[in-house]
């Protein structure tokens, strides 16, 4: 059975990027940081945000920009104040898409990584619990 998330990791080139979008941007903490040796794959930092490990490493991030994303939740009072942090370091803002009703807003901004992160006040249980696909009975199928 799974217990939770354990940590996620990202591959960066600049580890000290990285560390100001983690805690200028998302109030991270910084728990742990090799330095200049390293214990598996690569110099590493770890990070406390929100109560989420999260491990950087230093090496070739992907090459092609995606969708994928991590989303934090937020309050929606702290949305401005997210914003100007991110726009403070320089980092590249996509724009808002249209929103299901009560879906809340958020904020997708390019790290490094090419990868997207996602501060929203959405609370997805709420918003999409009209939504769920419906179990199928065993009749569905005959």
């Amino acid at each position: 059975m799974i217990n939770g998330l354990s940590h996620i990791t990202f591959i960066v080139r600049d580890l000290n990027k990285m560390e100001d979008v983690l805690t200028t941007v998302l109030d991270g903490r910084k728990i742990y940081d090799s330095g200049t040796q390293i214990f598996s794959y690569s110099k590493e930092r770890f990070f406390d945000v929100g109560g989420i490990w999260i491990a950087i490493m230093e090496g070739n991030p992907l090459k092609e920009r995606s969708y994928n994303h991590i989303a934090f939740a937020l309050n929606a009072e702290e949305f401005d104040e997210k914003l100007r942090r991110i726009r403070a370091l320089g980092l590249t803002v996509k724009e808002d898409r249209s929103r299901v009703s009560g879906e809340g807003c958020s904020l997708y901004f390019m790290i490094m990584t090419i990868t997207f992160l996602n501060c929203t006040a959405a609370v997805w249980t709420t918003v999409y619990a009209d939504m769920r696909v419906p179990k199928p009975s065993v009749w569905d199928f005959a």
